[in-house]
């Protein structure tokens, strides 16, 4: 589940040309940290308790979510879509073709 709201989210702020690469690349990234949290943890665990990785998953839980939410406002600047690109294409084809060129 969190891996689709990662997902989501990175394909939420960039433009429609890259979101599935934005998507790809997170969702890689998250598959990757979750697959190997698993040792690390252990050895914190055994080293330090259940109370300090508990407090530690939560120290970066806050940190996430405080680095995320500086992207709150954000938005995708798109310039163009690529059905405004190609009206434009043939607009311009045509007033070049009416020029005589």
């Amino acid at each position: 589940p969190v891996h689709v709201l990662l997902g989501l989210a990175s394909r939420e702020v960039v433009a429609p040309e890259a979101s599935s690469t934005a998507g790809g690349l997170v969702k890689f990234v998250a598959q990757l940290g979750a697959s190997s949290a698993g040792y690390p943890l252990g050895l914190f665990q055994r080293s330090h308790g259940w109370s300090a990785v508990l407090s530690l998953l939560a120290s970066i839980a806050c940190a996430g979510g405080a680095l995320a939410a500086t992207l709150w406002w954000t938005v995708a600047r798109v310039d163009e879509t690529p059905a405004q690109k190609r009206a434009r294409a043939r607009r311009d084809d045509s007033r070049h073709k009416q020029k005589g060129g």
